[in-house]
């Protein structure tokens, strides 16, 4: 995951675990591996934003957009690609 790009609705960067890691890494381990064993809240991670994106210069009905949901979070990043 690229440092600075994409922020979510948390606003947390990236750049923040990977600056911090010494103070957060062990919480962070914690949840990913609860989520695992099915003993965390998922739902507080689980979000996501749904965008439209033009597939043609003008579109004119819904079927010249693409739908895209963007994974708006850094930990549920970590638990989707690592699951």
């Amino acid at each position: 995951m690229h440092p600075t790009n994409a922020l979510g609705l948390d606003g947390t960067p990236t750049l923040f675990y990977q600056q911090f890691w010494d103070l957060v890494g062990l919480d962070v381990k914690r949840l990913v591996l609860n989520n695992f064993n099915d003993e965390g809240d998922p739902t507080t991670i689980n979000k996501t934003l749904i965008a439209l994106i033009q597939k043609v210069k003008r579109p004119t009905n819904a079927i010249r957009f693409r739908l895209i949901s963007l994974c708006i979070n850094v930990i549920f990043k970590i638990v989707k690609d690592y699951g």
